[in-house]
């Protein structure tokens, strides 16, 4: 089991790193159509830009709670600790992606 878990949370951790990588080309490439996005002139951009924020942090949260799984099979207690912390992040995380979409001010 703890195998598995290393592994899944090696693939959330490169699934995340590439499709960073491919934002960055992206943002590289397409300079002057983010800026308009991010003046809020483009709806389609910003719908974009969050999804591909929301995929990313659910990429590096799911690595990081798998990695804390294969943790308790060492060490119990810190090991459900780190499991605590990943799911309060997670949650926290969602909680500021979500006010971020219906509050452009936040």
């Amino acid at each position: 089991m703890v195998r598995m878990f290393l592994a899944i949370a090696w693939l959330l951790f490169v699934l995340a790193l590439g499709l960073a990588s491919f934002a960055a080309l992206l943002l590289n490439f397409h300079r002057n159509a983010i800026r308009q996005g991010l003046a809020g002139k483009k709806r389609d951009f910003q719908f974009a830009v969050l999804g591909i924020s929301f995929v990313l942090e659910v990429l590096q949260f799911g690595a990081f709670f798998f990695l804390s799984l294969s943790l308790v099979s060492y060490s119990r207690v810190v090991g459900w600790i780190a499991v605590g912390f990943s799911g309060v992040f997670a949650c926290a995380g969602l909680i500021f992606w979500v006010a971020k979409k219906f509050s452009p001010e936040f």
